[in-house]
């Protein structure tokens, strides 16, 4: 059975031509905004932190806080533990809870059938203080927001057993 789902996931990156987002939506650049989503991404490999999806808001706002919630779905196909990391930056600028390291999610260890690993989380970024420590980078600004991911095990490039089936980003900005 295992082989059988490595040659479908395998079959399937092969007729995407995967080289990132094999299928995805993205609302970018909204105003005050922004949603994307992927499906089968192929994550970097030995935790080496890649961007895998990305969305936009137009403008930046002072007296606001940039809020995203970032969703990813995995399976572990092939046997050996899986682990990813997953950080969010903003004009290159880490978010809140992990601005020093990623957030490590345990996919577990697979002995036969897929594992199915899912992760949720919320990251933040008070936009006054970002712009205090980063003059003109953030107040009316277009602000890009990435998910960093990587798998820490694997050593990525499209195995069957480094795809994320989906990933996707809410990212929006609040008023304190």
């Amino acid at each position: 059975m295992r082989a059988l789902i490595t040659i479908l996931v395998t079959a399937a990156l092969v007729i995407a031509g995967l080289t990132g987002e094999a299928s995805s939506g993205n609302t970018s650049p909204g105003s005050k905004c922004s949603f994307a989503s992927a499906q089968l991404i192929s994550l970097p490999g030995k935790g080496q932190l890649g961007p895998v999806l990305t969305g936009t808001i137009a403008k930046g706002r002072r007296h606001h806080v940039l809020v995203a919630d970032v969703m990813l779905n995995g399976a572990n196909h092939g046997g050996s533990p899986t682990q990813y990391l997953v950080a969010l930056e903003v004009n290159g600028v880490r978010m809140e809870p992990s601005t020093d390291a990623p957030m490590q999610i345990d996919a577990g260890q697979s002995t036969g059938a897929a594992h199915p690993c899912a992760f949720a989380g919320t990251w933040w970024l008070d936009l006054d203080d970002a712009e205090g420590m980063f003059p003109g980078a953030f107040a009316h600004k277009l602000l890009t927001i990435k998910v960093l991911a990587a798998d820490v095990v694997n050593d990525g490039f499209q195995s069957p057993t480094d795809v994320v089936t989906q990933i996707s980003l809410a990212a929006r900005m609040e008023e304190k």
